[in-house]
């Protein structure tokens, strides 16, 4: 008999065990106790003696006593989307890996089955299968996985489980600038003080930005009125008539929301005289 080292990638390939059960006894991993040791077989065993070997199985006189191993790269967690890999690897001298089984959150159990070249009687000797999980748009969700496989002997591994989360994408925060500007910075008593500037990248009509003040022979920074608002895309403008005469400290300031980080002003100092 011919044997091959067969990479075979397989991503969509899935099927039901409900659908294979009737009709291939020789793919059911639930006959008796799974065979994971030399010495395991007995007569009458349908993994082993089928009535008529089914279609697939590679034609030999070898006897196959050794399971095929899985082994996978999940990881505890995952940002964004996962792919899961499974790679399954049969012994030298074995009969190639037959199947891949799996089960995610206690679904159903989905096989792979791995292809055999029937003519030329060769096998895979090992095999890789992707299983995608789609994250959730806020939060985390946690993941439970088992696999096995099986060989096309019979051999069926004892199944190995695995727990992982997987959070939703982080968002991407674009930064922002504010610019400041002032018609004068010397005005007398009775003047308004016409403030201007942008907010970079341009955004929504309607953005609401803060003027900020600190008033003569005060400490404390105070809003100006209500929010200015942004037109034209990214412009914003406001004036500021004071009471009393001194020396007046202004900034404008964006808070930040979930998709722009805030950002604050240059200060600009006006003295109404």
């Amino acid at each position: 008999m011919k044997r091959a080292t067969l990479v075979a990638l397989l991503t969509v390939a899935t099927i039901g065990l409900a659908g294979i059960f009737a009709t291939n006894v020789y793919a059911h991993p639930g006959y008796g106790a799974p065979c994971v040791a030399s010495g395991c077989h007995v007569a009458g065993d349908p993994r082993l003696n089928p009535t008529s070997p089914p279609e697939g199985l590679i034609p030999t006189t070898t006897v196959d006593a050794t399971c095929a191993v899985t082994v996978s790269n999940i990881v505890p967690s995952y940002s964004g989307d996962a792919m899961l890999h499974l790679s399954a690897t049969d012994n030298v001298g074995g009969w190639g890996v037959g199947y891949i089984y799996y089960t995610l959150d206690g679904s159903p159990v989905r096989l792979i089955r791995v292809p055999v070249d029937w003519t030329n009687c060769m096998g895979s000797m090992s095999c890789e299968a992707s299983i995608p999980v789609s994250a959730p748009k806020t939060g985390q969700v946690a993941h439970t996985i088992s696999f096995w496989s099986q060989d096309n002997y019979g051999n069926v591994e004892k199944s190995t489980t695995k727990v992982f989360t997987v959070a939703a994408p982080p968002v991407s925060v674009v930064s922002t600038s504010l610019s400041m500007n002032v018609n004068s910075t010397s005005l007398s008593l009775g003047h308004s003080a016409h403030f201007f500037g942008v907010i970079s990248p341009s955004m929504p009509d309607g953005t609401p930005i803060r003027l900020l003040v600190r008033k003569a022979g005060q400490t404390e920074w105070t809003r100006v009125g209500s929010y200015v608002r942004t037109y034209s895309a990214h412009h914003w403008s406001r004036y500021y008539h004071p009471t009393t005469r001194g020396t007046y400290y202004f900034k404008v300031q964006f808070s930040a929301t979930a998709a722009f980080a805030g950002s604050t002003s240059r200060t600009v100092k006006v003295v109404w005289k």
